[in-house]
């Protein structure tokens, strides 16, 4: 993987952010774009496939729209250097993210928060569109299901830590989310997951080894019981659910995880980018999830038996 910064494009061939003084006179926004900001304030970057699915707009047009909003600087255009063939993707632009600002959408911190795009390295953004691509299926997939996305969480506040032995362990979720189950009733039906995105090929690296060890420590000590610092999140229990990108690489960390804290592998999951897409977003509720020490494959939230419907919690 190339460590090559990643170029910021707002014009075919230009390099370097636009300023809303240098757009091009007479353009303006539509209000069909604010679904585009808003999306990309929601999902940080986005491919145009993404934005296709997403809004179910004609691929061919929204390339157009992204590319003059591009043009116009409310879109940041990421390319990564000595790539051929990398697809855009998209950020968004600080005139974007103000029009966000104006209806409401964001608060005034956002733009003193925004990311800080120029810096990106393909390691990490390469990272991020694995974390976002889930986070796109799992939208699409919930649509008109039992299951609703009703929580997705990035950033430091989700930060924590325990203490084992008098040394301090970090836990550093890529993301953080919880699922809502109709077939269940209120106050029951909610399950809350950390998802570690695992692009590695190391076959037992020992960073995913303390990763393991550390969330087993934090659920049984309790500190993710504490309200996360920025959102004011409490909850009770979790899943770790780890993405990689094959199944060899899935069967191989279920199968060291097991050994590792074979008391605690029910709170575990992993799956590969090999059992869904974004074409086929569908199983990725299914039983394509392997759990430690099991033979079969689970799906992301079991069906209630009859007697849990009133009794149990996720």
């Amino acid at each position: 993987m190339s460590d090559e910064p990643v170029k910021i494009s707002n014009q075919e061939g230009g390099q370097g952010e636009q300023t809303p003084s240098s757009k091009k006179p007479g353009f303006a926004p539509a209000s069909a774009d604010l679904e585009i900001f808003k999306l990309l304030y929601e999902y940080r970057f986005l491919r145009r496939e993404h934005f296709s699915l997403l809004t179910g707009r004609n691929p061919t047009s929204l390339h157009y729209r992204l590319k003059k909003l591009a043009e116009n600087g409310y879109l940041n255009d990421l390319k990564i250097a000595k790539q051929p063939g990398q697809k855009h993707i998209y950020s968004l632009g600080k005139p974007a993210l103000r029009s966000l600002v104006e209806q409401g959408i964001a608060a005034d911190k956002s733009l003193l928060k925004r990311l800080r795009t120029h810096e990106l390295k393909p390691l990490y953004l390469n990272h991020e569109m694995m974390i976002i691509d889930f986070h796109v299926m799992l939208s699409l997939a919930t649509r008109g299901s039992f299951l609703r996305l009703v929580r997705w969480e990035e950033g430091r506040h989700l930060y924590g830590s325990v203490v084992v032995k008098g040394e301090k362990l970090l836990v550093t979720p890529d993301a953080f989310f919880t699922l809502e189950d109709s077939r269940r009733p209120a106050g029951r039906n909610q399950a809350d997951f950390f998802l570690e995105a695992d692009r590695t090929t190391e076959t037992w690296p020992k960073q995913f080894q303390n990763k393991v060890r550390t969330y087993w420590c934090y659920l049984q000590d309790g500190p993710h019981e504490k309200q996360f610092n920025e959102e004011k999140i409490t909850i009770t229990n979790f899943r770790v659910l780890t993405l990689t990108i094959s199944h060899k690489r899935a069967e191989i960390l279920s199968d060291k995880t097991h050994k590792l804290v074979p008391e605690g592998r029910k709170h575990y999951l992993f799956s590969s980018l090999e059992n869904f897409s974004l074409e086929n977003p569908a199983p990725i509720l299914e039983a394509v999830y392997l759990r430690p020490g099991a033979e079969i494959r689970h799906p992301l939230i079991p069906p209630p038996q009859p007697s849990q419907v009133e009794s149990s919690v996720l």
